[in-house]
């Protein structure tokens, strides 16, 4: 497995990760024509982080740091996907 670069970011070929973890719901894009994922969380700008809008009501953010995201995914990285299922299983436990 080999950590490329993409844009200053940290990225990981689907076809080497996927069969070690769980990328389901990750946005993937392509580099250099093949699929990737990012590893990390983006440290942007606060412009991209998502603002309800009324023309941004059909697009989805991300569970772990609201960024946008195609449709299709929950997750703009490995670290948010982590974040994020530690978070939701938080609440999903019963407190007495």
């Amino acid at each position: 497995m080999q950590v490329l670069k993409k844009a200053t970011r940290d990225v990981l070929r689907v076809q080497d990760v996927s069969s070690l973890i769980d990328i389901s719901g990750v946005q993937q894009c392509v580099c250099n024509g093949c699929k990737v994922v990012y590893l990390k969380k983006w440290f942007g700008s606060k412009g991209s982080v998502f603002r309800p809008k009324p023309r941004y009501h059909w697009m989805s953010a991300c569970v772990g740091c609201r960024r946008r995201l195609k449709s299709a995914y929950k997750f703009c990285s490995i670290e948010c996907k982590h974040v994020g299922a530690c978070f939701l299983a938080f609440n999903k436990q019963s407190w007495p």
